[in-house]
């Protein structure tokens, strides 16, 4: 069942209600992922705090764009096929021109399939590489079987450089957020410190921290890979149909910085892979703002409502609706006007009947403390309403987390440049000669100048 939490900041949603479930799923053994675009250090460390006691250490991972010590490496390359993989790369970053997005949209998928066909392990690091080194690139597609692969690395080759800028200097520039800088060894390393499949199959705890503020790409476009990944994972799920599926927890905490269109179609399909989604977000203008299809679908793909205080008097009066009304009595009493514009009741009365709201808006904005919420919570008869104190869990002092050591996985190989050979006096330097396309008639006729040219110049020396 996925749920949503909605409230103004301060209301207790991270407090009183993602930590005091998250505790609850790692004191029961279960696993859950939590997305957190704040990077709150106070949560992360009642989290591990947590975890520590549970004695469930060896479950815990922590991708931080902001502690990069304790940090894992998470490698968003890696699953899925070459097509699959270009996806949700081009997914997480944005493009303000279709054509361009079209054309180097080309160029990452024949890239990925280059490295798909060669059986190495992608990174940001190297697909920037054989974008932007054409004899690494020309190296990798020498060794494949694949011919249609070698061409189409030969008319890239043969792409004039404003036409390969064209092609990928806005992929490379993204890219290259995530193959350079202090963050790179967080996404190109040797060893993936987390996998999605690993976690949802073996119950692991996963912490994202992914400081929005602090880098507004880098936060948003990994919490999009975060996403795509997790699809996928959840896609896989699915398929390990003699598999135990335990319930797993998504913790998604002011969402609205990452979330992605295509992320609509994971809620029905995780809600039957036993995995649960909680939103939390302030109003619902959050959602409205990612358009009208995606907010309809967390609206109605929510059954389980937590309703928190909140000062947006848009969001109050949704509240109210989704709870629903109440058949009333209303009286009106007539009144006359008399001198002096006093007025006087009549005696005579109205009665009506009129829907009311069972929770006034103004509940919402005024009566709600810190903690404290209205739930919705449906059940095979219909739904209840319920008015809650959610208890916060106290701090938990423990050893912080330990360093995770890191190693980048490298570079692919590259063929080594050719030795210069020393022309001799009055000789034509190899590389002085015109460029040629390899096995091509101009190549043919090149050769033949310079071998014609320097043996003029020899005989002439020995005649001399």
């Amino acid at each position: 069942m996925h749920t949503q939490v909605i409230g103004t900041t301060n209301a207790g949603k991270t407090e009183s209600v993602i930590l005091p479930w998250a505790i609850q799923d790692i004191r029961q053994g279960r696993g859950l992922i939590l997305i957190d675009g704040k990077a709150d250090q106070s949560l992360l460390n009642k989290l591990w705090g947590y975890t520590v006691k549970a004695g469930r250490e060896r479950d815990f991972r922590l991708f931080s764009l902001g502690d990069l010590d304790s940090s894992s490496s998470f490698n968003p390359l890696i699953g899925g096929t070459a097509e699959e993989i270009t996806e949700r790369v081009f997914n997480a970053f944005e493009f303000e021109n279709l054509y361009y997005r079209a054309l180097q949209y080309e160029v990452m998928g024949q890239i990925m399939r280059i490295i798909e066909a060669s059986r190495v392990t992608p990174t940001f690091e190297r697909v920037v590489q054989l974008i932007s080194d054409l004899p690494a690139l020309e190296h990798q597609a020498a060794q494949l079987e694949d011919v249609s692969l070698r061409r189409w690395v030969e008319r890239y080759k043969q792409l004039s450089t404003s036409d390969r800028d064209l092609r990928t200097s806005g992929l490379l520039s993204s890219l290259g957020q995530f193959a350079n800088g202090k963050t790179a060894s967080l996404f190109n390393a040797k060893e993936n410190g987390i996998n999605l499949d690993d976690a949802l199959s073996k119950n692991q705890i996963i912490y994202f921290q992914l400081p929005v503020l602090l880098s507004p790409f880098l936060g948003k476009a990994t919490g999009k890979l975060v996403l795509q990944s997790l699809q996928a994972a959840v896609a896989n799920r699915h398929r390990g149909q003699n598999k135990e599926k335990r319930f797993f927890s998504v913790f998604l905490d002011d969402f609205s910085e990452y979330l992605y269109p295509g992320f609509v179609s994971i809620l029905n399909k995780s809600r039957s892979a036993n995995v649960g989604i909680v939103f939390a977000h302030q109003a619902l203008g959050d959602i409205q703002g990612l358009g009208e299809p995606i907010a309809n679908a967390i609206l109605t793909n929510s059954n389980l409502k937590i309703f928190m205080r909140g000062n947006d008097p848009g969001s109050a009066e949704y509240f109210s609706k989704v709870l629903g009304t109440k058949t009333g009595t209303k009286f009106t009493e007539r009144q006359t006007k008399g001198w002096f514009e006093r007025v006087e009741k009549t005696g005579e009365m109205s009665v009506r009947e009129v829907e009311e709201f069972l929770i006034h808006p103004n509940a919402f904005k005024r009566d709600l403390g810190v903690g404290q919420a209205v739930m919705l919570v449906p059940h095979e008869g219909g739904s209840k309403i319920v008015r809650i104190k959610f208890d916060r869990f106290p701090d938990v002092w423990v050893k912080g987390l330990p360093a995770v050591r890191k190693e980048k996985l490298g570079l692919l190989d590259s063929p080594a440049p050719k030795p210069k050979v020393q022309a001799a006096p009055g000789e034509v330097p190899e590389e002085e000669m015109p460029e040629a396309e390899p096995g091509s008639v101009a190549e043919g006729i090149n050769a033949a100048a310079l071998k014609n040219k320097n043996a003029e110049v020899t005989a002439n020396k020995e005649t001399a």
